[in-house]
Order: structure tokens, then C-alpha cells, then sequence
């Protein structure tokens, strides 16, 4: 087991290496489905991979009959880690209970779709701002992620960890990966990297918004090196394995400090 442990991480930390260290930057990840709680009957499913996304929203026609518009390229915004926009389409197609003709399908840009996370009181999981137009008309809303089924963190697990580029606070890891390990226990994460350096996070102020884990942590303090005085994290679990996150906090002597890892396993 210890063996097999050595080579996965060997593997992760060799694909990661590959990487440049801005690609983390956007580690955020919108994938989920999104409504607004007030408004039951009408949402959107959104599909992230790296700085694109691609948005389905389902809902009604003048006519009050059931529509969708898909944005398929919806890009992040140069400067942002949350803010994403593209072009709105609709589309037409063969009936679905015959043969299919792919020459049947249109499309037709009726606008353009942002979905944003960086705007104020926006929360990257529990409060994002939607602004759509179809065909002249827009709208604006502020949605979350939908939950109805809780998920755990695993008890522990390993993977590789690294600084964003953007941090300024001393000590923890360089911008080249590192082997790193987790355990968890309670409402409380310790993250140690292969420099010794430990984070532990305090997840009692955390809300689960589906599976994720997003928010303001109880506490946030690093061994061996500053303790922040605020801070937030991100925790995103699939089949009970911990799959990437990003730390957040900022010191009392004002360095910003942020640590992505990715994660994977129980041991």
C-alpha cells in the first residue's frame, strides 16, 4: 500500500509539474446546479473544465412553455477567478423519438450570458450573480448551488500542494508542487506539506452547499509560520474523495497568503 501510495503521488505530482502556476489561480470550481431558492422550477446546469464553462439554463417562453438556451464557450474574465461570460444560444433540432438528423439542428446567438462571482456580497458558492439577454430582453438574478444530498470529507488522504502565484506571506510551498497529506476530524481539516509546514483549518462556520464546502472557517492557523487573521476555504468532495481546494488568509502583518492542493484517496 505504502508503495502504491509513493507511485500515485510520484504520478500526480509529475502531471501537476506540467502545469503552470497561473492555471490554479482559477481553481474555483461552478460545476454544479444552480437556482434561486425564491423561484422554484426554473435553474441552470453549469460544467466547468479549467477557465470554460458550459451553462444550460432551463426555463419558460412568453408562452409559459418550457425553453433552454445553451452558452457551450463561456470564458473566464482576463483578471478575475470567477467571473466567466460568452455568447447565448438557441436551438432547434429533429424530434427526439425519431432518427436523428444532424442536419436538422440550427443555431441562433440571442445574446450573451455572465456569470459572476467577483461582484460585491457575491459568494463563489452560495451567491452568484447571473445576467443573461435573450433577444433584447435581460435578466438578472442571483442564484446558488442546489443541495439535497450531503457529503463527508474523507478522514484522510494525499495528494500535491503549491502556492498561487499571488501569495507574499513567507514559508509553505513554492510554486512547484509538493507531496502533501490531510486528515480530518471533526469540523476541523490539517493539510502538512512535504516542507512540515500544517494547516489547520476550522470548518465549524463552513455551510455544505451540495458537495462542496465553501466559506469562512472557525480558524486558520499555520504552523511555522503566520497565523491569519481572516480567511476562507474551498473543499470539493466527489465519491467521498477530496478532490482539489484552495486556501485562503491573510496575516496580521498584511501578507496575503493562498495554497492550492489537490487531493485524492483515503488511507
Amino acid at each position: 500500500m505504502k508503495q502504491l501510495r509513493t507511485r500515485l503521488a510520484a504520478a500526480l505530482l509529475a502531471f501537476l509539474a506540467l502545469l503552470p502556476a497561473a492555471s490554479f489561480a482559477s481553481i474555483y470550481d461552478v460545476t454544479g446546479l444552480w437556482y434561486n431558492p425564491n423561484e422554484s422550477g426554473w435553474g441552470m446546469n453549469v460544467i466547468q473544465q479549467n477557465g470554460t464553462l458550459f451553462i444550460t439554463l432551463f426555463v419558460y417562453g412568453a408562452d409559459g412553455k418550457p425553453t433552454w438556451y445553451v452558452a457551450s464557450d463561456t470564458k473566464v474574465v482576463a483578471g478575475t477567478s470567477s467571473k466567466y461570460t460568452g455568447a447565448l444560444y438557441a436551438t432547434s433540432g429533429p424530434y427526439f423519438g425519431g432518427a436523428f438528423n444532424p442536419s436538422a439542428v440550427g443555431v441562433r446567438q440571442v445574446g450573451t450570458i455572465t456569470f459572476d462571482g467577483s461582484c460585491a456580497n457575491c459568494n463563489i458558492y452560495s451567491n452568484m450573480l447571473l445576467t443573461y439577454t435573450v433577444d433584447g430582453v435581460t435578466v438578472n438574478k442571483t442564484v446558488q448551488q442546489q443541495t439535497w444530498a450531503a457529503v463527508s470529507i474523507p478522514a484522510s488522504g494525499y495528494g500535491a500542494m503549491h502556492r498561487v502565484s499571488t501569495t507574499t506571506c513567507p514559508g509553505g510551498p513554492g510554486s512547484t508542487p509538493v507531496f502533501m497529506t490531510y486528515t480530518g476530524s471533526g469540523n476541523t481539516i490539517t493539510i502538512t506539506d512535504a516542507n512540515g509546514v500544517r494547516y489547520v483549518v476550522g470548518l465549524a462556520n463552513v455551510p455544505q452547499y451540495g458537495t462542496t464546502r465553501a466559506g469562512v472557517p472557525s480558524a486558520l492557523t499555520v504552523s511555522n509560520g503566520p497565523t491569519f487573521t481572516q480567511g476562507a476555504i474551498q473543499i470539493e468532495s466527489s465519491n467521498g474523495v477530496v478532490v482539489n481546494g484552495l486556501i485562503t488568509g491573510v496575516a496580521a502583518n498584511g501578507c496575503v497568503a493562498q495554497y492550492a492542493f489537490v487531493a485524492s484517496g483515503i488511507f
